[in-house]
């Protein structure tokens, strides 16, 4: 008998981890964190009852107790059915989300920031990288670095009326520009509608009279777009591991300058190296937009004189051939304006196009 109840004692904690899966993943997903949590709590469990069990057994081996034992793992499994939805609920309000969308595996939490301990709401599709990220006590505000980049728009293009962001995320910038430019129509273009309902649940995503949210390819939208726009963003090139290369384009600078207001410009958020092996897409990009617009400039958003770390690069195009002004009264303004880039022409390499676009092999060689 005690053979035989080791066995089926056995079976069923393989059992509750099968089906624990099932449990978690209606509030937690069933991503590779969800998994990887859930054996190393069975493994712990497990690891801490052999250590206890076996004390218990020296002390008194009796069988009257093993089944004391059992029968009392019995209601706790049971209570399982009864206190999974007040208890994952409670986990879920809490911020700690994983979903699948219909074009990402995203995970949303809490967190802090690095420099203020501020805490913050973080959305992340991909690893070694935040996507998004609100502070708590300030939906509106920037929370993420590069995203303050952006106000560079209002530096070159202190008259802008309309806007265009390309990737919504978690709405960080369209959220701030409605606060900040009363003047301002935003359109934001989000290929995937599941994580626009994600920014509506947990980045204070709201309706907005001068808002407009397209649920549609950045290229597609670009394609067929017939209006104009004083500043556009392009926040799509945020993954280490998957960038839509029909956006890094020839073509697809293209298409951006056809929508850009003659004195318009277009800031692009890149990650990448500036120098060295991991610089190849840097490089390729500033490239192509060169090609296209007649000047480009580039902003480091961490560290003008670290070549060879991944870090946060801004591009800068601008419709108009005239010198763009680099100082500003703003400290925080003329800071990053100071970051500017001197880029030798030697360092660019060929332009990326929809025939030829190798970012893929550019992204591994930056690993």
């Amino acid at each position: 008998m005690l053979e035989i109840s080791v066995f089926l004692c056995g079976a069923v904690v393989m059992v509750i981890e099968l089906t624990g899966s099932r449990v978690l993943a209606p509030y937690l997903g069933t991503s590779l964190v969800v998994w990887t949590s859930l054996i190393g709590i069975i493994l712990a469990s497990l690891s801490l009852g052999y250590w206890w069990g076996g004390r218990v057994a020296d002390r008194r081996p009796e069988a009257r107790l093993l089944g004391q034992i059992i029968l009392l793992a019995a209601f706790s499994t049971a209570a399982i059915a009864l206190t999974k939805s007040l208890v994952l609920g409670f986990f879920q309000a809490q911020g700690f989300v994983d979903r699948d969308t219909p074009y990402n595996r995203v995970i949303v939490f809490k967190g802090a920031d690095n420099d203020t301990g501020r805490l913050m709401r973080v959305m992340v599709t991909g690893p070694h990288a935040r996507q998004s990220a609100m502070y708590l006590d300030d939906p509106s505000a920037l929370a993420l670095p590069y995203t303050r980049y952006f106000r560079l728009a209002e530096h070159f293009v202190p008259q802008m009326k309309r806007m265009l962001v390309l990737g919504g995320g978690g709405f960080s910038f369209p959220k701030y520009a409605l606060a900040h430019y009363p003047d301002v129509r935003v359109d934001v273009v989000e290929l995937d509608p599941g994580v626009t309902t994600l920014a509506r649940d947990y980045f204070e995503l709201k309706d907005h009279p001068r808002q407009r949210i397209i649920a549609e390819d950045a290229r597609t939208f670009l394609n067929r777009n017939g209006e104009a726009y004083d500043a556009i963003l392009c926040d799509t090139f945020n993954s280490h591991y998957a960038i839509p290369f029909h956006l890094t384009t020839l073509e697809a600078a293209q298409r951006m300058h056809a929508a850009l207001a003659s004195n318009g410009v277009v800031l692009v958020n890149l990650l990448s190296a500036l120098s060295g092996e991991r610089s190849h897409l840097f490089h390729a990009v500033f490239a192509t937009y060169k090609r296209v617009f007649p000047r480009v400039l580039a902003f480091a958003v961490r560290n003008t004189q670290d070549g060879s770390s991944w870090q946060n690069i801004i591009l800068a195009a601008f419709a108009s051939p005239d010198e763009p002004l680099l100082a500003d009264p703003d400290p925080d303004m003329a800071a990053m304006l100071a970051r500017r880039l001197d880029i030798p022409a030697a360092a660019e390499v060929a332009p990326l196009t929809d025939d030829y676009a190798p970012v893929d092999r550019y992204i591994m060689s930056a690993w």
